[in-house]
């Protein structure tokens, strides 16, 4: 099965990432065409959060190995930035990761406000 995903999620990608990228060169990222559902997820956050943001202006990435952040392991299953999200492949299809990182980059912060991560994210506590 996770062969099968991460064929699925190959053929979903293409290129390289951009020298444009904030994330840290040494992750080993590459562009993700987001799935319908993650439109689906966005329309979710910004209705339950009252935020919104255009979904076509945010840069999807999919991580193959650990997020680390000066050689130390980011403690983070996905990362946002001002226009961009990467998600470690095992959990590109994991809702509540997703949305999680959609409420960051609508909220535009880090941290967990309340509102909206207590109201909307099934992961509040991360």
């Amino acid at each position: 099965m996770v062969v099968v995903r991460l064929v699925l999620l190959l053929l979903l990608c293409g290129g390289c990432a951009t020298s444009s990228a904030t994330f840290p060169a040494a992750w080993d990222v590459i562009p993700l065409h987001p799935p319908k559902q993650y439109r689906a997820h966005w329309q979710k956050m910004e209705e339950c959060s009252g935020l919104q943001r255009s979904f076509d202006a945010v840069r999807w990435y999919v991580a193959f190995g650990e997020l680390k952040i000066y050689g130390k392991w980011a403690g983070a299953l996905a990362w946002w930035s001002t226009d961009q999200i990467v998600v470690q492949a095992a959990f590109i299809d994991v809702d509540y990761i997703l949305e999680h990182e959609i409420l960051h980059l609508l909220v535009h912060q880090s941290g967990h406000p309340s509102p909206p991560f207590e109201k909307c994210s099934a992961s509040y506590i991360l």
